[in-house]
């Protein structure tokens, strides 16, 4: 079998850390999970207990690195998948980000997870 090699445009960075809805449009806690993140989105994990109704557009807050504040990320759900089965999130999806505050502190995590000088 031939390898196949990876399609993304951007190369993807695993991340731990959470993205708190800004909108006040969703139900739930509204603490999303961010599993990886690229120079263009984030992917994300959502909790049973958050619903997404209306819009796909979303204003997220988030925090990937702990030494550093927290970036501000406008963006559209691109896409989402059911989880079946899995006790902790309903949905795992992607984010492709419009407009990020302040876009230094995203380049600081790219920059820190590619191992370059800052």
């Amino acid at each position: 079998m031939k390898e196949r090699r990876e399609q993304r445009e951007h190369r993807r960075y695993p991340a731990n850390g959470t993205a708190k809805d800004l909108t006040g449009s969703q139900t739930g806690q509204c603490a999303l999970t961010v599993t990886n993140f690229s120079r263009e989105g984030i992917g994300i994990n959502i909790p049973h207990d958050y619903n997404l109704i209306g819009s796909n557009e979303l204003e997220l807050q988030v925090q990937v690195l702990r030494d550093m504040p927290p970036v501000r990320i406008s963006g559209t759900l691109k896409w989402f998948k059911v989880l079946e089965g899995d006790e902790d999130f309903a949905m795992t999806g992607g984010v492709e980000c419009k407009e990020i505050d302040p876009i230094q502190r995203w380049r600081h995590m790219i920059y820190h997870n590619e191992g370059l000088p800052i």
